[in-house]
């Protein structure tokens, strides 16, 4: 589920300009799992953003807790 988006856009980007995004989880920070989105125009950053997610199970409807650790293990 999502929690929270921020989004901070730090330069224009025009019609046909070619992007990369990259995104990575952060270390969680109690129930909510930081991810951050990063758009690259030109080897340059444009646009910087952070999610916060809370992860929840199908059939329980339970919030799952990830441990602090668990980017660890991949």
């Amino acid at each position: 589920m999502l929690l929270d988006h921020h989004i901070r856009y730090k330069k224009q980007v025009y019609l046909g300009e070619l992007l990369t995004i990259k995104t990575y989880p952060k270390t969680p920070e109690g129930i909510r799992q930081p991810r951050k989105v990063e758009f690259y125009c030109n080897g340059q950053l444009v646009v910087d953003s952070l999610t916060l997610w809370v992860f929840i199970d199908k059939e329980t409807q339970q919030i799952i807790r990830l441990e602090s650790d668990w980017l660890d293990i991949l």
